[in-house]
């Protein structure tokens, strides 16, 4: 998965965003997500300049460490670790967004990041 480089095509990053989000809503999109490399996409689209696309890649990589919470304790929970951590310096950043939804957004996409049992 690639959505693109970051300038210019804000739609289209925006409406790539969309529909990952879109996917990752089943549980089996979540795994094929996970799997075409969509935690790395979308935390590079976290620096995006467009709201929308950041807002978009906030939700989905929310999506994507809902599912890791059903791997935790599995050989498997290190991958996710790994892979879902670099975005918490980024969501930091966004939790300070004057744009309430996309700070709530980010806040709780770092909590399942970091939530543990």
């Amino acid at each position: 998965i690639s959505c693109g480089e970051s300038g210019g095509g804000g739609q289209v990053r925006s409406a790539a965003g969309a529909a990952l989000a879109s996917v990752c809503v089943e549980t089996e999109g979540k795994r094929r997500a996970w799997d075409a490399s969509a935690a790395h996409e979308l935390t590079r689209l976290l620096a995006d300049p467009n709201p929308p696309v950041v807002l978009f890649a906030v939700r989905g990589l929310g999506m994507l460490a809902e599912h890791r919470r059903n791997l935790l304790s599995t050989p498997q929970d290190g991958e996710y670790r790994q892979a879902l951590e670099p975005a918490l310096v980024l969501l930091r950043g966004i939790m300070a967004s004057p744009d309430r939804t996309l700070a709530r957004s980010a806040r709780d996409t770092a909590d399942l990041i970091q939530w543990r049992p």
